[in-house]
């Protein structure tokens, strides 16, 4: 059964191992040498449960008791981070973590990797702008639509 909630205290770790593997197998070869460090240290568990501390949310996914996928968001309604377990993509997993984070404050931006543009166009993101390369990151500025 697939379970979607706040993070708690305990589950940061296993968080950032699932974005860590994720960005690994999937994203780390469109970025620059400079960008897979500065990611990886974004994605630390201590560096996501700070910016949660100062504001930030994080949601999991479980199904049963198996971390399936992670939304970290900031600044209200920017998602920060979107992994799901690549052996559980398309499963409707993405969709139920969204569902969940709108639920406390719908999202609104993101600047997706070249990967990922896809699944957030699935979610009703559309590319604001080109690609763009910051601190060796490469991204697609996103937003979606005020529901109506």
């Amino acid at each position: 059964m697939l379970t979607c909630r706040p993070i708690r205290a305990d589950e940061y770790a296993a968080a950032a191992r699932l974005v860590l593997a994720g960005f690994r197998a999937d994203t780390a070869a469109s970025m620059e040498p400079e960008g897979v460090v500065v990611f990886e240290a974004f994605a630390a568990a201590a560096a996501i449960r700070a910016r949660d501390e100062a504001g930030g949310r994080t949601f999991i996914a479980l199904l049963g008791d198996d971390l399936a996928g992670v939304l970290h968001v900031v600044r209200g309604d920017h998602v920060s981070l979107f992994f799901v377990d690549p052996a559980r993509q398309r499963q409707g997993i993405g969709a139920a973590l969204f569902a969940t984070a709108d639920a406390a404050g719908r999202l609104a931006s993101v600047n997706s990797s070249l990967n990922a543009v896809g699944a957030y166009e699935r979610l009703g993101f559309r590319a604001t702008g080109a690609a763009d390369l910051r601190d060796g990151i490469r991204f697609v500025p996103m937003a979606r639509q005020p529901a109506v």
